[in-house]
């Protein structure tokens, strides 16, 4: 249904306006999330303050970044790459002063209808003005094609458009790292594609090879055995040709002991506030996302 829609909408690209991002209001009574999201007391400001959006729209331009002309290419280069990857892209911009990059890129897709399948596969990109950061937030089986570490490097090779407030092509030229990204980590994990046909390996030659390799080995050690002399007394041990025996005797006149702090280094993390890397993460919502970021 999802891509039916999708479809209608790049039908209609000439005549939507994206001038503007439509939110809708979340209360206390409607916070407008999904069922599997469970409420608590932690987590309800981050609903309550995480804008809801429609999940068709893809582009949320609430730092106004990009023109009309440039939200339509935007829109049908993420359109482009769902359909032929079968997973979701969100492109996020703000301009507002949250603590926490990584926090809002999660809080928004979770507790938006974003995601593919069950598992809600798919991906947030989120360029923060206020802590000049961007940010690639992976959800379900985008986890797995996009860990921490590749996040980190996409976001590397794009940071610098943001630097030069080129905000379009640096979103655009993300798109198509993704992509890229999308076939080296894919052709990685699809072990399915180098597994050879088993019913071509003769397993009489391997069992046959296996047993002259194991007797070869064996003759091997056997001879190296027959070539050592073992000795039967303490004499046969000892070098004649020394000089002597002498005793060494440690005295020990006293100590001291050095002491030396190690220092641990308690500042705030490189990812726009509170992510410091590693395998992943678990979102205010409960849901796992890896992700990563770079400074501009």
């Amino acid at each position: 249904m999802k891509k039916i829609v999708l479809s209608l909408i790049i039908f209609l690209l000439p005549i939507v306006s994206f001038a503007s991002t439509n939110t809708y209001p979340r209360t206390e009574d409607d916070l407008r999330i999904n069922s599997w999201i469970t409420v608590t007391e932690e987590n309800k400001d981050n609903i309550l303050n995480t804008p809801s959006v429609n999940e068709e729209e893809k582009i949320y331009d609430f730092a106004d970044l990009y023109t009309d002309e440039e939200e339509k290419n935007l829109y049908s280069a993420v359109y482009d790459y769902t359909q032929r990857r079968n997973l979701d892209l969100v492109i996020v911009t703000i301009n507002d002063n949250f603590e926490s990059t990584q926090e809002y890129a999660d809080d928004f897709y979770d507790y938006n209808n974003f995601g593919y399948g069950t598992d809600r596969d798919g991906l947030l990109f989120l360029v923060d003005m206020e802590n000049r950061y961007v940010y690639i937030s992976a959800t379900g089986g985008a986890m797995a094609l996009y860990p921490d570490n590749e996040c980190d490097m996409i976001t590397e090779q794009v940071y610098t458009y943001f630097s030069n407030q080129n905000y379009y092509d640096g979103t655009y030229q993300m798109i198509k790292t993704l992509d890229t990204y999308y076939e080296i980590s894919y052709n990685d994990s699809n072990i399915d594609e180098y597994k050879y046909n088993t019913a071509d390996v003769n397993y009489l030659y391997v069992f046959i090879f296996a047993i002259v390799c194991t007797i070869i080995g064996i003759v091997i050690l056997i001879k190296r055995n027959d070539l050592v002399k073992v000795a039967t007394t303490s004499e046969e041990y000892y070098d004649k040709g020394s000089k002597g025996v002498h005793r060494i005797k440690d005295v020990v006149i006293g100590h001291h002991v050095t002491k030396h702090a190690i220092e641990h280094d308690t500042g705030s993390s490189s990812h726009g506030g509170g992510f410091s890397g590693g395998g992943g993460h678990i979102s205010s919502s409960g849901s796992s996302h890896t992700g990563g970021g770079h400074k501009f």
